[in-house]
């Protein structure tokens, strides 16, 4: 990934994230020895692991209730710390994974950390079709916009099943919140294809969309039913009125690139989804914090819609042109959209050269 990311260059300028911390907004605790152990498997440097349960005081739990583990917790501490390999982790854990107690999580890392925590990851969303009149939409928007005017800017998977984010036997292309927030960068999937010298990464190549057809599972993407394209948008994605997701993308093929990941003291092959995507998009973000001296940074919307409609583009991201993430399923067949030159509905701008964007940052 370093390799292929073009990260290496930051490395030998020790632009590595030290001193900056990444939020995680989540649930089902990573752990602690699951976490050292990632690390001593890739001869990584020692991040440091933070965990806080909200609401305070409950106790930390490797589940999440309903069946759910720590699969996505370990997923985002381990590979936000791949990319930023000092930074700081620090998971807030849910007591479940209810909207409401999703809230609490955002409302405690928004409000309590947000004079010292610039950069979040979550791995956790539903389909707006979900979330569309709750009271839970109210509060997280509210939340999300008050975290971009202070300076914390939100990284959020855009789904692994395509344009079918709901999976509920609904007939219309779905996309996943809280990603489709115009306050938060929803980072979708792709599939690299590498240049490999004796078992070693030499250089990227090139990079597809996630797509269903040769993998399990695609990038989340589409058109938001619940917002109105945003300003940042505007003249750059399709004509349709909608805010429009993702805004980036990154490597979560779990069939052709999967990663590895520790889970229950064992170091497992074969992890992906954009639940593997955003915690590196947060992890490039706080090498950039860390580049900047820390405090605040530009605000993701602004400043990289700005990069990529510049003539630097191609300079600083990978443009995604090949590949589709329409999904058949047990409701039917959902058409997907085509990847293409510059901003698409599968893999928004593309994935990051990480060295030159950093420093154009």
């Amino acid at each position: 990934v370093a390799t292929a990311y073009d990260l290496q260059p930051l490395y030998d300028e020790n632009l590595d994230g030290k001193g900056v911390t990444i939020a995680n907004a989540t649930c089902g605790a990573a752990s602690s020895s699951d976490f050292a152990q990632f690390q001593n498997a890739f001869s990584l440097p020692r991040a440091e692991l933070v965990s806080t349960g909200e609401p305070l005081g409950h106790a930390l739990s490797t589940s999440c209730g309903r069946g759910y583990g720590n699969g996505e917790s370990s997923l985002d501490a381990d590979w936000a710390t791949a990319v930023a390999r000092e930074a700081t982790f620090h998971q807030v854990v849910a007591k479940g994974p209810s909207n409401h107690d999703f809230d609490l999580v955002y409302g405690y890392i928004v409000n309590n950390l947000g004079r010292s925590v610039h950069v979040v990851t979550t791995s956790w969303g539903a389909c707006e079709r979900e979330m569309k009149g709750t009271a839970s939409l109210a509060i997280d928007e509210k939340l999300f916009a008050q975290a971009v005017a202070e300076g914390q800017h939100w990284f959020s998977a855009s789904g692994d099943n395509g344009t079918d984010d709901c999976a509920d036997g609904g007939t219309a292309v779905s996309v996943d919140y809280p990603g489709s927030s115009r306050y938060v960068t929803s980072v979708g999937g792709t599939n690299v294809r590498a240049q490999i010298q004796h078992g070693n990464v030499q250089a990227w190549r090139n990079e597809t969309v996630w797509q269903q057809s040769n993998s399990d599972g695609a990038s989340g993407g589409g058109a938001s039913i619940l917002y109105a394209k945003p300003v940042y948008q505007r003249g750059v994605t399709p004509h349709d009125g909608a805010r429009d997701v993702p805004d980036v993308a990154l490597l979560s093929d779990p069939v052709n690139d999967g990663v590895w990941m520790v889970q229950g003291g064992q170091l497992e092959p074969g992890w992906g989804g954009t639940s593997e995507a955003a915690p590196q998009w947060a992890g490039l973000f706080a090498i950039i914090e860390q580049r900047r001296g820390g405090g605040n940074i530009a605000d993701p919307h602004a400043r990289l819609y700005q990069l990529a409609s510049s003539r630097a583009y191609h300079a600083l991201f990978h443009d995604v042109t090949r590949g589709n993430n329409g999904v058949s399923d047990n409701y039917g067949t959902f058409a997907g959209y085509d990847a293409g030159a510059g901003f698409d509905l599968a893999t928004g701008w593309g994935s990051f050269i990480a060295a030159p964007l950093v420093k154009a940052y």
